[in-house]
C-alpha cells in the first residue's frame, strides 16, 4: 500500500505496521469475532497508519479519499454478515467501536451527512 502511494523507502515501516496489526488482533482472539471483522479491523489499522501519518500532515485530501475508499468491500461484507446490535454487550461495544473508527476515518475529509 505505501509503495502504491510513492512512499518506497518505507519497507521498515511497513513491517511496523503489520506487528502493530498483529498485535491489534491479539487483543481480539475471542472466538466470537466473525472474519469479516478481524478482517475490516486489519484494514482499518493499515489505513489509519497511513492517513494519520502520512497524507494527513500533507493534507492530502484527495489521496485520503482514495485510501479509505478501499475498505468499502469489507465494511459491506461486515455489515451485511454480522448483526451489530448483539446481544452480547462486549461484542455490541466493540463492533460499534470498530464502526466509529472507519467513520471517523471517512470524515477527516469532510461530514457527507451534513450534505
Amino acid at each position: 500500500m505505501l509503495y502504491l502511494l510513492g512512499m518506497n523507502k518505507d519497507k521498515i515501516i511497513c513491517n511496523e505496521i503489520l506487528k502493530k496489526i498483529e498485535n491489534k488482533l491479539k487483543e481480539y482472539s475471542d472466538n466470537s469475532i466473525s472474519c469479516e471483522e478481524k478482517e475490516l479491523l486489519a484494514e482499518a489499522e493499515k489505513i489509519e497508519e497511513i492517513v494519520y501519518k502520512y497524507l494527513l500532515p500533507k493534507k492530502e485530501y484527495f489521496e485520503i479519499l482514495k485510501v479509505t475508499s478501499k475498505l468499502e468491500q469489507s465494511l459491506n461484507d461486515f455489515m451485511n454478515n454480522n448483526y451489530v446490535l448483539d446481544n452480547n454487550i462486549i461484542s455490541r461495544e466493540r463492533k460499534l467501536k470498530l464502526i466509529e473508527r472507519i467513520r471517523k476515518l471517512f470524515t477527516i475529509v469532510a461530514d457527507f451527512s451534513l450534505l
